[in-house]
């Protein structure tokens, strides 16, 4: 029973021993570790936490360590590695955001170009139904010869042919028609 609780007291002072030796280390070391990662991230918040990250490393591998000369390099070697990994992660983050970036730009001009087709479809469509609006408008002679002429693309020749007129006839008629229409689509 002596020697259990012999172990637990060995154990407790080993742990405070730890605490103790981890404080020191962090004290003695912090400033240079920083100074160190600073020279290699270029960022003093980042090197400040990549420090602290080191130093949980060593406290969860400190049973792999033997002696205070490993602690010190170890200590390096973790915050070299650390910030290699660090500018790595930079470089991706940066890679990311250039493309997303590029990429949002991109959609935005598609936006812009879908927006302008569309408004020009619908101003488009405004003005055939203007155009249809004011050859409905027009006498009957006058509306067939510019639906024969234009929509299902006669002749003049052709017109005079089908209504029995002359094709001065139909070209007044065009004429007379094509000036109407513009004073309806035209302010």
């Amino acid at each position: 029973m002596f020697e259990l609780e012999t172990s637990i007291v060995d154990e407790k002072n080993k742990a405070f021993v730890d605490q103790k030796k981890m404080k020191t280390l962090f004290v003695e070391n912090f400033e240079s570790l920083v100074n160190y990662c600073r020279s290699i991230v270029k960022d003093d918040s980042a090197a400040k936490d990549i420090v602290q990250d080191a130093f949980i490393s060593l406290w969860e591998n400190k049973d792999l360590l033997e002696t205070d000369k490993h602690i010190q390099s170890f200590l390096f070697t973790v915050v070299k590695n650390q910030s290699i990994n660090y500018l790595k992660h930079q470089k991706l983050r940066f890679k990311y955001a250039k493309s997303f970036k590029k990429d949002y730009q991109e959609a935005e001009l598609r936006l812009i170009a879908v927006e302008r087709d569309v408004s020009t479809i619908l101003e488009i469509q405004e003005v055939r139904e203007s155009i249809e609006k004011a050859i409905l408008e027009l006498p009957l002679k006058c509306r067939e010869v510019i639906c024969l002429s234009r929509k299902q693309n006669f002749k003049n020749k052709e017109i005079a042919e089908k209504m029995s007129i002359s094709e001065k006839m139909v070209e007044a008629h065009i004429t007379k028609a094509l000036k109407y229409i513009k004073t309806k689509i035209l302010p």
